[in-house]
């Protein structure tokens, strides 16, 4: 009879396991710009299938420039967005959008650099500073940098259409002499050739000019957030298992980098891995509310109206455990 109850239990136990096999990962669907500095732990819960071990097919999708996202998430072509969370900032503040940050994986180190001759603020009078598309989220951080400078955008440099979507692409061009300044990031120097980074200088860090720029935050849909609580929380819980992991895994950080970001020199990957640790890297990926302010202080100069000191009409953490 003991034998005969074994045997039922272990079928129990063995059913129960392949229901759980057989049950369809539920898929999400994540955007985002690219797979640089902080971003990278999502790219690293895909590889290892940390995703999977909490029932989730992740299936990711490009959405370069970063506002291009906006519209995605609101009709649900996406559920997640992984950026700069300024197009969403925007949206929720002037378009009513019901859009929500939900976690931030770190800063970015943005900076101004300049041609090696550019050694002041003052020598950025009548030169030439790249930005890619007039209205670019990246690009009204530039413009409100060079305001805080004492700089008018308008008079005192040529802002210059560069038409090229990423910062590392627009460091390359300083690099060549098509522009003398541009804003990128710490990460970005790293993808420049040996021979490219004797013709570029950094003049100032944004953070010093208290500009905080949260490249990495991630950005969902209040519908959705609202109808897959439970799908979302798994989600979460998963970024926090790969934010762990990485602390103690540079190797996989770097091949993270390799795989996603397609950097194969091995000392821009000890770089990039470096820098990924200097940033310090959060233990939980709770929403920026110090970067979300300081993109609403440049929202307010150019809408002095706007009414929008309610955090929480940017954020949901309603879903942390």
């Amino acid at each position: 009879m003991n034998s005969i109850r074994l045997i039922a239990s272990l079928s129990a136990i063995i059913t129960l396991g392949l229901f759980n096999d057989l049950r369809a990962a539920e898929t999400i669907r994540i955007g985002y710009t690219n797979a640089q500095g902080a971003k990278i732990p999502v790219f690293i819960a895909k590889e290892q299938r940390i995703f999977d071990k909490y029932g989730l097919d992740v299936r990711l999708m490009r959405v370069s420039p970063g506002r291009l996202a906006v519209p995605k998430l609101v009709s649900g072509e996406i559920h997640f967005f992984l950026g700069n969370s300024e197009p969403i900032i925007e949206a929720i503040a002037i378009e009513k959008k019901p859009l929500a940050i939900i976690a931030s994986l770190g800063k970015e180190r943005f900076a101004i650099y300049t041609k090696p001759s550019i050694t002041r603020v003052e020598d950025l009078k009548g030169k030439r500073f790249g930005v890619s598309t007039p209205g670019a989220s990246q690009d009204r951080v530039a413009v409100r940098a060079l305001k805080k400078l004492g700089l008018d955008p308008q008079k005192d440099v040529r802002v210059v259409a560069t038409g090229l979507n990423t910062s590392a692409e627009r460091l390359q061009s300083l690099a060549r002499g098509e522009v003398d300044a541009v804003m990128a990031t710490a990460d970005d120097v790293l993808q420049l050739r040996q021979t490219e980074t004797g013709k570029i200088r950094k003049l100032i860090e944004l953070s010093d000019i208290d500009i905080l720029v949260s490249g990495a935050d991630i950005a969902a849909g209040r519908t959705y957030l609202g109808a897959q609580r439970g799908t979302v929380r798994r989600f979460l819980q998963a970024l926090e298992e790969a934010l762990e992991l990485a602390r103690s895994r540079p190797d996989i950080v770097a091949a993270a980098y390799e795989k996603y970001a397609g950097l194969f020199d091995s000392r821009t990957l000890d770089l990039k891995v470096k820098a990924y640790y200097a940033g310090n890297p959060p233990e939980r990926p709770y929403p920026d509310k110090r970067a979300i302010l300081s993109a609403l202080e440049e929202l307010k100069e150019a809408h002095p109206d706007l009414q929008a000191e309610d955090i929480s009409l940017f954020v949901d953490e309603s879903l942390y455990l």
